[in-house]
């Protein structure tokens, strides 16, 4: 869009212009040919404490769902964390949560980069489904040979009527 402004007649300092370089915006580092999660804001969830109350658990996982196009399998992942942060829940931390909540941060720490569309080559879907969520990935394959993850769908879905669990 940049370059069809200039070509359009749009003068520019280039004194006042940085084309070309990685930012870092909102916890994400957009660069070129890229987004990813920001270094800085995913160290922090490898040091996360275990939650021990409701609003521990709420603050982990607005921080992980904030994140989570960049996660497979979010929903799922973290389906047993989610009914502790019910209004009148009793907050009982089993071994499923210390599970969902290690794998969370794992994925956090591991977490795919997405690649921008290429409107020139085909389109990958990928897409899984359970009781507990649906999932899909957006990619294409890119020079390397290798599928590139440029958007990810993954919403809580807990009333998911799916045969035999998986979908088409």
């Amino acid at each position: 869009m940049v370059f069809a402004t200039i070509q359009a007649g749009l003068c520019l300092n280039p004194k006042k212009c940085q084309l070309f370089w990685r930012e870092t915006f909102l916890g994400h580092v957009v660069s070129t040919s890229a987004v990813s999660t920001d270094p800085v804001k995913i160290t922090a969830v490898r040091n996360w404490p275990l939650p021990t109350n409701v609003s521990d658990l709420r603050s982990f996982l607005g921080l992980a769902s904030y994140y989570r196009q960049y996660m497979q399998d979010f929903a799922t992942i973290a389906s047993p964390l989610h009914p502790l942060t019910d209004c009148g829940q009793s907050y009982i931390w089993d071994d499923p949560c210390s599970m969902a909540f290690k794998t969370l941060q794992t994925a956090l720490f591991t977490a795919h980069v997405l690649t921008y569309p290429d409107m020139n080559r085909l389109f990958i879907i990928d897409r899984d489904a359970s009781n507990v969520g649906i999932s899909a990935v957006l990619s294409q394959q890119g020079d390397n040979g290798e599928q590139e993850a440029w958007a990810q769908l993954d919403p809580m879905v807990a009333t998911l009527w799916a045969i035999d669990g998986e979908a088409g």
